[in-house]
């Protein structure tokens, strides 16, 4: 069985159950989410087992509710040998305060080095390191993942084109890069502004260049809509003495646009939420097999949500082989919600809406919609929707 991969590590013991159907009292334990193997039929009164040591305590309230006996046959593995080195105290506490202390030592921050950034810039990261907890001294397994104190130093700090977090042992060398203060000059060569789709032009801000199109043209896809040549003449009547100056284009153009669009609604969602109720368990994982060592038995609750973060041992620069996985169990609560006809297809549509100003830019404008046709059928509604959408059309080339 998976349990047996710890029972040399964590101890186990045999233990010999007598009295009046000891399956029962072995189905009452597994159900408690209590690992049992090596389980041995003697006759009607008598079965012997394994189990883990640490569960016998749990196994002897059972069978006293039970009015069985449970006979302790021998003792096996780690916590064997941890209860023979308890009765030299004074090595046990010894080892244990030399073996803690090297732990910590071995887990804690003790250097965080910025490189690549200006001054002001290095107490700014400073500062929010501290804020998440990533400072000389710091306990390493109280960290948030490097991942996401990357991700929120971009957001926090927006001078900041690229940060990297690496860990060195015990030491933390952080790369960081600044966006450049001056704008970038935009190429003076021939740019055009065209259309990305067809339309119908509503209105254009053109900041620069040359528009080639007016409102109410119709235009398709691949149509130049702005152009950045310009020709300057010292005579306007000799068009042949006319140059060409180019200019950088910069501007918005304005279409009706029309999208077709399918959407499926339930009259019965289910509204899923966290009830706030939360337990956290530990557990050692060695060549992808997982010990426990806080928190045994089934989840508490019959609807949850498994949260799970692995951290590996370090020693030093040393990875070790084992690594602490710890899982957050979450409660929830789930119910099906009961909506009216009229509002779910309200949502629907509100729903379709956000969708397409998420998908092409929030200075989009719906002009109209019309619901061509829908059903209701197995608690669903269904709608085809045509929507007229005032949008940008314009992309450079």
């Amino acid at each position: 069985m998976k349990h047996q991969s710890g029972k040399y590590v964590i101890g186990y013991v045999t233990v010999i159950i007598k009295g009046k159907h000891p399956e029962q009292l072995f189905q009452s334990f597994m159900e408690g989410g209590y690992p049992v193997w090596d389980i041995i039929y003697e006759n009607q009164t008598t079965y012997r087992a394994s189990i883990y040591r640490h569960h016998l305590e749990i196994l002897n309230k059972l069978a006293s509710k039970s009015d069985m006996t449970i006979i302790t046959e021998k003792e096996k593995g780690g916590g064997t040998v941890f209860l023979a080195l308890l009765k030299r105290k004074e090595l046990f506490i010894a080892l244990f305060i030399s073996a803690i202390v090297l732990f910590v030592l071995a887990n804690t921050a003790w250097k965080v080095e910025i490189r690549g950034v200006s001054v002001h810039i290095e107490e700014r990261i400073e500062q929010k390191l501290l804020e998440h907890g990533l400072y000389s001294g710091a306990w390493i397994y109280q960290l948030e993942s490097l991942d996401r104190i990357q991700e929120q130093m971009l957001h926090e700090i927006p001078e900041l084109l690229y940060i990297g977090i690496q860990k060195n042992g015990t030491s933390y060398v952080i790369e960081a890069i600044e966006k450049k203060t001056e704008k970038q000059q935009t190429e003076q060569t021939a740019r055009q502004l065209i259309a990305k789709k067809d339309g119908i032009i509503q209105k254009m801000f053109i900041k620069s260049g040359v528009p080639v199109v007016e409102i109410n043209d119709f235009v398709k896809k691949g149509d130049i809509l702005v152009t950045n040549e310009v020709k300057t003449k010292e005579n306007e009547e000799d068009e042949e003495d006319a140059e060409s100056v180019n200019i950088a284009v910069d501007g918005k153009v304005f279409a009706n646009t029309w999208y077709n669009v399918d959407v499926v609604a339930s009259l019965k969602p289910a509204n899923d939420k966290l009830t706030g109720e939360k337990t956290t368990r530990y557990q050692l994982q060695l060549n992808e097999r997982l010990m426990p060592i806080w928190g045994f038995g089934a989840p508490p609750y019959k609807q949850n949500v498994i949260n799970e973060d692995t951290k590996p041992l370090h020693l030093w620069k040393w990875k070790l082989p084992v690594e602490i996985v710890q899982q957050n169990i979450f409660e929830y609560d789930s119910h099906a919600l009961a909506r009216s006809v009229e509002e779910t297809k309200e949502l629907a549509v509100q729903h379709v809406k956000e969708n397409l100003k998420t998908t092409l830019g929030q200075d989009i404008e719906i002009v109209k919609y019309y619901v061509l046709h829908e059903t209701e059928e197995n608690g669903k509604v269904k709608m085809n929707i045509y929507i007229s959408i005032l949008e940008n059309i314009a992309t450079a080339k």
